[in-house]
């Protein structure tokens, strides 16, 4: 046993014996010379040099055999060759110091420049909901892994500020007025004084986590339009002749101070109608991504440039609309006088919910990318209703005494909890100029269904007060428009 093992020992010291002198031989060593100091090798082959500026010390063409006993060398037997003394300028002895070799702070900084830089695995958040890269110069949090080229995977926040217009989709038509002596010529509806393009701003706040694959953030868009009002005069500009103004509702059975409503409304000096809006929404929502949405776009070149992402959170979103139906029986002045008779509606919708949505992202260029998202929930709506009739001093009452509401005032105030569903669509693009800097815009459509809205709310029966009590949450509106901003990453 023990001689195999030595005749196998001796087979591999007269191979790698041999294999020394092939490489020592070979052709393309021209200047013989020492063996350097050994180096641990498993192939057989020389160990790469210490650099690359420093000649290797060969073996003599005439270095004895393995087979052989080896003897002393001599000193000229370690004297440099002339290429090791013009390498080491003479100094024959020694390697160059460890220390010679560049520092790691010396490599330039990877995200310098215009950061279109190729570091799979490092997350960003591309948005939508928002939008934005988190493409950081700087090393930070724990997810650096100190390799170079690792910055930009520190965990950070983000933020944008925008503007928004946004229209809304038209209400259910209601006529209000017309002329007396052609019905079908009506002169003013619920429609003339609805929603127009109207302005708003958004907000935004996020922050990082798990290496930036994932983010929280807090989203507030609001839309502050103007009140609308249309107005209706006399047709032939004289009161008391067939053409005239008249009312459609039926107030036929509200009395104030003993006189019919109706005797506002019908021969009136003008008519007006008045309406109101705003919308609020706020939202938290958690964000993570797959199918390579971990990737900073500006990495299209090297990673996917389709980008998928989820969402899932929490929307507060509130819708008040107020309508005013007025008569003024002598003048154009909205004095509060006694000649002056308002109908007033003004609901309020409370939803608060959860919801669930996901997008994509497509990188067009290392800097330019286009997005679209979807957002879906369902939620509970508290809605508060509030109607009443009559004059700047008294409420209208109810002069009806086949009914049980006989004597009641119109003034009535109501209140519902139901439920309701938002959806929402986003379409967009991202260009981002700056490391931390990007410019954003797009489409936004936001619809929502089982609201209560002011037309819904006018009842057939005003004597009926508990009719009109029950609100009617049936209700359904589309808001849309347009949105561009700065975002901030850090």
């Amino acid at each position: 046993m023990r001689s195999f093992f030595t005749k196998t020992l001796l087979s591999l010291s007269v191979a790698l014996g041999t294999t020394g002198m092939v490489y020592a031989q070979a052709p393309g060593f021209y200047q013989p010379s020492l063996l350097p100091v050994p180096t641990a090798t498993y192939s057989g082959s020389y160990a790469a040099p210490y650099a690359t500026n420093v000649a290797m010390r060969r073996t003599p063409a005439t270095a004895p055999q393995l087979t052989e006993e080896l003897g002393t060398p001599s000193a000229e037997d370690y004297a440099p060759s002339p290429s090791d003394a013009s390498v080491l300028n003479g100094a024959g002895s020694s390697y160059p110091a460890m220390n010679s070799y560049p520092a790691m702070n010396s490599y330039p900084n990877p995200y310098a420049g215009n950061c279109a830089t190729c570091q799979p695995g490092q997350g960003a958040m591309t948005s939508g909901y928002e939008p934005g890269n988190y493409m950081s110069d700087s090393y930070a949090g724990d997810c650096y892994d100190g390799g170079y080229g690792a910055a930009a995977c520190g965990c950070g926040w983000y933020g944008n500020v925008g503007g928004l217009i946004m229209d809304r989709s038209k209400d259910e038509r209601i006529w209000l007025s017309y002329n007396t002596a052609d019905f079908s010529d009506v002169l003013l509806s619920n429609r003339d004084a609805d929603m127009n393009w109207s302005g708003g701003f958004e907000a935004r706040l996020g922050k990082y986590f798990n290496c930036n694959q994932n983010a929280i953030e807090m989203l507030y868009w609001g839309i502050f339009p103007n009140n609308q009002s249309a107005t209706a005069w006399d047709p032939d500009e004289v009161q008391g002749t067939a053409d005239d103004l008249g009312s459609v509702l039926a107030f036929r059975t509200l009395g104030v101070g003993g006189n019919p409503v109706l005797a506002w409304y019908n021969n009136a000096y003008m008519h007006r109608v008045s309406k109101g809006y705003d919308f609020h929404n706020v939202e938290v929502n958690l964000l993570g991504g797959n199918c390579g949405w971990n990737l900073p776009c500006n990495t299209c070149n090297c990673g996917p440039n389709l980008k998928l992402n989820w969402l899932a959170g929490l929307r507060y979103f509130r819708f008040r609309e107020s309508f005013e139906f007025a008569s003024s029986e002598t003048n154009a002045d909205w004095d509060g006088g006694n000649d002056d008779m308002f109908y007033q509606i003004d609901v309020k919708n409370h939803l608060i919910g959860f919801q669930l949505g996901g997008g994509a992202n497509w990188c067009v260029s290392d800097r330019f990318s286009l997005r679209g998202n979807t957002k879906v929930g369902v939620y509970g709506n508290h809605i508060s209703h509030h109607s009443c009739v009559g004059t700047a001093q008294e409420y209208a009452i109810v002069n009806d005494p086949g009914q049980a509401n006989d004597g009641h005032a119109f003034m009535i105030r109501s209140s519902l909890n139901d439920v309701a569903f938002v959806g929402e669509i986003d379409l967009g693009f991202n260009y981002q100029f700056s490391c931390h800097w990007s410019a954003y815009g797009g489409y936004r459509a936001v619809a929502v269904t089982g609201v209560a809205l002011t037309a819904d709310q006018i009842p057939m029966d005003f004597a009926d007060i508990h009719g009109v009590e029950e609100i009617n949450s049936n209700g359904a509106l589309v808001l849309h428009g347009a949105y561009a901003g700065l975002m901030f990453n850090y």
